[in-house]
């Protein structure tokens, strides 16, 4: 799966993924790969990174670490083993926020009116 930046911009990608049994998974992209589910409708911090067994994705690479900035990177792309996360079909969220001119992210969410309610539920 892959998503398009507006030009010239890089950004931070989530992708949710609602698999059989109701799991729901969070894959974060940026300059950083993670992975963690939902328990009990909360989201645990990010306290482990480049845990995402079976699946890759597209991480920002850095032009300074002085400035901490980075290069432009506007197609996130994910990879994901089929077998990774269980069942035939899974219901997907993205949430794209990718950088401003100004220098600020924006959250774009797709579908726009899903939430983690209706992903579960379908």
């Amino acid at each position: 799966m892959a998503v398009e930046f507006p030009a010239s911009r890089s950004g931070v990608t989530g992708l949710y993924i609602a698999a059989a049994g109701g799991s729901i998974y969070d894959l974060h992209a940026s300059a950083k790969l993670g992975e963690r589910q939902l328990h009990n409708d909360k989201w645990r911090e990010w306290n482990h990174w480049w845990n995402n067994q079976g699946w890759v994705a597209n991480v920002s690479r850095a032009d300074s670490f002085e400035k901490r900035t980075f290069l432009p990177a506007n197609v996130p792309e994910y990879e994901i083993k089929r077998s990774r996360f269980p069942g035939h079909q899974w219901r997907l969220m993205l949430d794209m926020s990718p950088k401003s001119t100004g220098g600020e992210y924006t959250v774009a969410r797709f579908p726009t009116s899903s939430v983690i309610r209706i992903l579960r539920n379908g």
